[in-house]
């Protein structure tokens, strides 16, 4: 079964199995033919990388096992024909768009969030011509859900990497608690970007309804780890988005 699909206008089809390969993860390529590549673990969700949205449409129906799906095709055909969810894409304003740096560290944080869901997505909803992500609607009903999701696509605009990890370690700090006050957030972003608005827009994502709900969820479960299902729960918030911010990992 197919529990997470996305498109990939910005990465090909050999960057995106060069990737997987660089993360030492099992996968399935179907461009000719399908292909297994490296050993995929059938305790884990498993990567299917298709060359085109024709190819997937064709071959979708037998996948029988739990995936992720990953289609390499067109932003137009993607975003105009399709309206599947895409990876490594900003979308602005009059329908433009920019492509971000969609690295194999993103991808591995992709995986793991994938590795979580449990329920297919809606196959027959899916043919070659339909509305706008109608096809994993209940996936980015929940991404949107997500302070720390929106908050990644904020860090995402960062292009420099070294910049992007510091933003990154601040925003986590707040989320765990350790940074103790709006001012006191605005104050280490501000010294960290020149840009005035940056920092607000990022501030409002983290300091809102949401982003306030996943602070106090992940500062109780830092104090005490085995109530973390439980205030996840409570407080109709993704576990694994408590368990990320919550590791020793840097991004």
């Amino acid at each position: 079964m197919i529990v997470a699909l996305y498109g990939s206008p910005g990465l090909s089809f050999a960057e995106l199995t060069y990737m997987m390969t660089e993360l030492g993860i099992g996968f399935m390529a179907v461009k000719d033919r399908p292909q297994k590549i490296g050993d995929p673990s059938p305790k884990h969700v498993i990567p299917v990388i298709f060359n085109s949205g024709s190819s997937f449409l064709k071959n979708k129906n037998k996948i029988k096992f739990r995936s992720v799906v990953f289609v390499c095709e067109s932003y137009t055909k993607l975003k105009r024909e399709y309206g599947w969810p895409m990876i490594g894409v900003i979308q602005g304003k009059k329908n433009q768009h920019s492509y971000i740096q969609f690295d194999k560290k993103e991808l591995g944080l992709l995986l793991q969030e994938a590795d979580q869901l449990t329920v297919p997505i809606d196959l027959s909803s899916i043919k070659s011509v339909q509305k706008v992500y109608d096809p994993a609607s209940e996936m980015i009903s929940k991404f949107s859900k997500s302070a720390l999701s929106q908050a990644q696509t904020m860090m995402y605009k960062v292009k420099n990497q070294e910049l992007r990890s510091k933003t990154f370690e601040l925003v986590r700090e707040w989320f765990v608690g350790k940074a103790k006050s709006k001012d006191a957030l605005k104050t280490n972003l501000h010294r960290l970007h020149k840009n005035p608005k940056y920092v607000d827009d990022l501030t409002i994502i983290l300091t809102s309804s949401l982003g306030m709900s996943l602070r106090r969820a992940t500062t109780e479960s830092r104090k005490d780890p085995k109530k973390l299902e439980i205030l996840a729960k409570k407080a109709n918030l993704s576990p694994f988005d408590i368990r990320y911010l919550l590791s020793k990992g840097k991004r």
